[in-house]
């Protein structure tokens, strides 16, 4: 996919490890098998997740199949559907934070209109992410993905 520009399988580790801050809000904790790290905010009314949870996670450019660039603006999806078709979960927001952590490792931070996102580990995996760009958060739970 050419919009594509991270993917990973994350455990969810803990929710609200420091409390419950809002009534609507789960703070997910989350880890890949390789180290990669992810805290997100997401509306727990309409993504209901538990500990132990396995998420399949990507961040975008655009939700058009086909890539190209985004302007932002909402477009109904086309007759042949779109990337959201396919996750439980999405949403839009813009990288405001990268930064450099110890040896070759990022952490990068994207805020989703108040929602927070953080992201840490190694720099050539998120390398693409770039500082005020436009992303597309899509997750859904792994253990709802059927195999045909």
């Amino acid at each position: 996919m050419a919009s594509n520009l991270f993917s990973a399988d994350f455990d969810v580790r803990a929710l609200n490890e420091n409390g419950k801050k809002f009534e609507r809000v789960n703070r997910l904790h989350c880890r890949t098998d390789d180290g990669l790290e992810m805290v997100v905010d997401v509306n727990c009314e309409l993504f209901n997740v538990k500990a132990h949870d396995k998420l399949h996670v990507v961040l975008a450019s655009t939700l058009n199949p086909q890539g190209g660039e985004d302007d932002g603006l909402y477009k109904p999806p086309a007759k042949d559907g779109d990337l959201s078709d396919g996750y439980d979960y999405v949403m839009h927001g813009t990288v405001f934070l990268i930064k450099h952590i110890e040896n070759q490792s990022l952490e990068v931070q994207i805020s989703f209109g108040g929602l927070l996102f953080r992201l840490r580990g190694e720099q050539q995996l998120l390398d693409q992410l770039e500082m005020d760009k436009n992303v597309y958060l899509l997750m859904r739970k792994q253990n709802d993905m059927m195999d045909f």
